[in-house]
């Protein structure tokens, strides 16, 4: 076998001074044209929690607190972010999008470099680099994949997919050097690297085994005589797994959390959550073959009825057998059916996820999808011309117009799509009109347009929210604003009343019921709740001033500092706190520690 690698090395050195840069340029100008675009998109949903209200983010110069998080990797990278653009979204989409470019490259160098191997350059080699181009281009500008790259927080997944394929590179690289040896030391880190990004990642050494099977050593003793090595460092590059603390929170959670994170998810069973996958993987190929409609949040349904698990199973086991049997006649074909379905298992088997669905998790398993149908398409096309004598020169023409169309027309949808990043009522507009049934969707748009200081059409948003879930305790909680911003006091309390009725422990609502409970007079009532927010959310500094205001009403002054000095401890940095601090201890008598407070205040007002 390694003669024939030898043998082939001219034939590749060939190709490759053939090969130049164009094919990497015109892939830069095919990814750039319908993603001009998704500079204009803003921060939305996750966005804003896991980066611009992420403090471990916002300070590049403690490194260690920014590698403290389960994805570290990436979190670097949204940290210099911060620090060079702060909250402006282009820097990060510009991030994004050349990491998703990079991914394109390698998933090209995979392709090309793959169909001029020996078992397969006899029907492929001199049609690699064309093939190879299509295959690139259409999985870049497929639809599915905005998601993964003009929403921002989804670096987590492009990233992570970049090294991810560039594992794969590397190690065809090295298979096909008379001396890999540095080529498998860098697949080995970034595969590391990819485990930093993301747990996906885990499937690794799985899907280079499978690869290095079907296509370079063909036997698992030859493979394993040659390679050894670089799988012990693959396996062992799932340290970094363990070294963020992913498998602990994932398989070993603490006692006083739920295993499962998403809202509509909390008591399904491991068993109900698979059971609900073979549902979920038809809808991904569905949406690999025609990605219409799309939702950035499907919110979708666990399957308990015989009548919603038994056809997807079905149809799902159908395809099963028929991936066995492919595997026996065609095992390159296999290997495409084995990458779609290995690279899914970590997100679409027993260990469950914030939701059974979502479309970024297809970013590395449409690579299969995509090879499979341009591959057969072209084959197909090539035996239709022959048939028709079409000359070779006309059949080229036809091929790379057809060829040109398709990547065409999934441009200019992934363009259209994401136009609904460009603000967040649009975008969750855009999800209510493919799933009104979505709860979620419609508490998101109704926040949204309180962002927005639109607090009648929040209202609407919030109270469909709560028709399809009337516990929807957050959609509950922020009707509760959009009432108070229009006046409806009185509509306002009885939400915050609903809120705290059915989640106590909800320090905010507490906080906000206190606060209408003062204005109507009913000081006593308004305590008790500012004390129980502070003991279910003692972070939640603003209900330290409430309650200190109300005690000094009431005289109690030496009470009053003892809350306050309480909320400085937390939040030493917020001017709120010391200006308030100051005028209890000016009422208790102390004025020169007063002074010293409203001083510190005073420059925390005025600090840059």
């Amino acid at each position: 076998m390694y003669a024939s690698y030898v043998g082939f090395a001219d034939g590749h050195q060939k190709l490759q001074s053939q090969f130049h840069y164009w094919p990497a340029v015109f892939l830069g100008l095919v990814v750039l044209i319908p993603y001009v675009n998704s500079f204009d998109g803003v921060f939305l949903f996750d966005d804003k929690r896991s980066i611009l209200e992420n403090a471990r983010l916002q300070d590049l110069s403690d490194l260690g607190h920014v590698f403290s998080g389960r994805r570290p990797i990436v979190d670097l990278t949204f940290a210099v972010n911060y620090a060079l653009g702060g909250d402006d979204p282009s820097g990060y989409h510009a991030v994004n999008l050349l990491i998703h470019f990079v991914a394109g490259l390698a998933l090209l160098g995979i392709v090309r470099r793959t169909l001029t191997l020996p078992v397969c350059a006899a029907r492929w080699g001199s049609s690699a680099t064309a093939v190879s181009l299509l295959v690139a281009c259409a999985w870049c500008v497929h639809p599915l994949q905005t998601q993964s790259v003009t929403y921002v927080v989804q670096r987590y997944e492009s990233f992570m997919g970049m090294f991810y394929f560039l594992t794969l590179y590397c190690m065809l690289r090295g298979a096909t050097q008379p001396s890999g040896v540095y080529w498998y030391l860098i697949a080995i880190v970034c595969s590391a690297l990819a485990m930093g990004c993301k747990a996906v990642a885990v499937t690794i050494p799985v899907v280079v085994a499978l690869f290095d099977w079907t296509f370079l050593a063909r036997s698992l003793s030859r493979m394993l005589a040659k390679r050894w090595w670089v799988y012990v460092g693959l396996v062992g590059s799932w340290g970094v797994l363990f070294a963020t603390k992913f498998v602990r929170q994932t398989f070993f959670p603490y006692a006083n959390t739920v295993g499962t994170v998403g809202r509509s998810l909390v008591g399904v069973t491991p068993t109900e959550y698979l059971m609900t996958q073979p549902g979920v993987l038809l809808r991904y190929l569905r949406l690999a073959l025609w990605p219409y409609p799309q939702s950035l949040d499907y919110e979708w349904p666990i399957a308990s009825a015989a009548g919603s698990i038994v056809p997807h199973l079905i149809f799902f086991l159908s395809l099963l057998v028929v991936a066995v049997w492919v595997l026996v006649r065609f095992r390159p074909v296999a290997f495409l059916v084995a990458w779609f379905f290995v690279v899914l298992s970590p997100t679409s088997s027993i260990v469950q996820m914030k939701d059974p669905f979502f479309e970024h998790r297809m970013y590395l398993s449409s690579a299969a999808v995509v090879v499979l149908v341009v591959i057969g398409a072209y084959r197909a096309l090539q035996f239709i011309l022959r048939r028709m004598a079409v000359g070779d020169r006309r059949s080229r023409l036809v091929t790379h117009g057809l060829a040109g169309l398709c990547v065409a027309a999934l441009a200019l949808t992934s363009a259209m799509r994401n136009r609904v990043y460009a603000s967040e009522t649009r975008m969750w507009e855009s999800v209510i009109a493919t799933r009104p049934g979505n709860a979620r969707a419609h508490y998101n748009l109704g926040r949204a347009w309180l962002d927005e200081g639109n607090p009648s059409a929040a209202e609407q948003a919030l109270r469909r929210a709560i028709e399809v879930d009337p516990e929807f305790v957050e959609a509950h909680y922020n009707l509760g604003k959009a009432l108070s911003a229009l006046g409806r006091v009185d509509d306002a309390r009885r939400c915050y009343e609903e809120t705290v009725r059915l989640d106590p422990k909800m320090g905010q609502a507490r906080s906000d019921l206190g606060n209408m409970l003062v204005r109507e007079g009913r000081f006593e009532e308004a305590i008790k709740h500012y004390r129980e927010a502070i003991r279910t959310t003692p972070e939640y500094v603003r209900t330290y001033v409430s309650l200190s205001a109300v005690l000094l009403r009431g005289n109690a002054v030496d009470k009053a500092v003892d809350v306050l000095r309480r909320a400085v401890k937390i939040d030493p940095d917020t001017a709120r706190i010391r200006l308030a601090l100051s005028e209890a201890l000016e009422r208790q008598g102390r004025v020169e520690e007063a002074a010293e407070q409203r001083a510190k205040g005073e420059r925390l007002i005025v600090r840059p």
